[in-house]
């Protein structure tokens, strides 16, 4: 069963079940916290998503980090890792615990965003899975800004710069989340922080259906090269 969960600022959490058969993660499972320690976790291909592709798979061919020492990649992604722990976790008002210094620029500049412009928090880091496309991803945010009632889609992003790639993993998302949820997202958002802790620079990406038929198309031409992953 789906638990769709609706967070306000300050308000206390409001469940609707409706029939789903995908898993999805208690936002407390995701976060664990112990001993000053914090790690994001996701779904382990054995619990019911063997065969599936990650949105963020069929676009790794576009990303280039060859340039990049393994540690320095490694140091970046545990960085980013823990900088979505923390923000998820202020969305859901469930942070009790100030951020590792290594992450406060990049917390501060998600909470500048959050505080002046979101105005209640619909899901956050949920998987989303399509049974016939055999297409998995897990957003970071959905919810509403300030004066508007408009469904808004938003992906925390740490990297210096930005990427092409990132209209298309969120068109996946929205794609996702109107074919197996019935959520219609109306506008998209890359956030990403700034490792000064300033405000982040904030993308909007207007073309949901260019961005929806590219990736598709990326879902076929990635098959194509690799026969052995196919869709039901």
């Amino acid at each position: 069963m789906l638990k769709k969960r609706t967070f306000s600022r300050n308000e206390k959490l409001t469940i609707t079940e409706k029939q789903n058969p995908y898993p999805v993660l208690d936002p407390l499972d995701r976060a664990k916290i112990g001993q000053g320690t914090y790690k994001m976790t996701t779904i382990d291909d054995n619990e019911g998503l063997a065969g599936y592709t990650r949105v963020t798979e069929f676009l790794t061919p576009y990303k280039d980090f060859s340039a990049v020492p393994q540690d320095v990649l490694a140091k970046a992604c545990a960085r980013g890792d823990l900088a979505h722990t923390f923000c998820d976790l202020y969305a859901l008002n469930l942070l009790i615990e100030k951020p590792p210094l290594e992450i406060k620029p990049y917390f501060d500049s998600f909470k500048f965003w959050y505080d002046n412009f979101v105005d209640e928090t619909i899901m956050t880091e949920t998987r989303v899975s399509h049974p016939e496309y055999l297409i998995t991803g897990q957003f970071d945010w959905i919810g509403k800004l300030k004066g508007s009632d408009e469904i808004v889609l938003a992906d925390w992003k740490t990297p210096k710069t930005t990427c092409v790639s990132w209209a298309l993993q969120m068109a996946a998302y929205r794609f996702l989340l109107r074919e197996t949820m019935g959520i219609d997202v109306q506008r998209r958002l890359s956030i990403r922080l700034s490792h000064e802790g300033k405000p982040p620079e904030v993308t909007e990406y207007l073309d949901h259906d260019k961005d929806e038929r590219i990736f598709l198309n990326q879902v076929e031409i990635y098959r194509f090269f690799n026969p052995k992953i196919k869709a039901l």
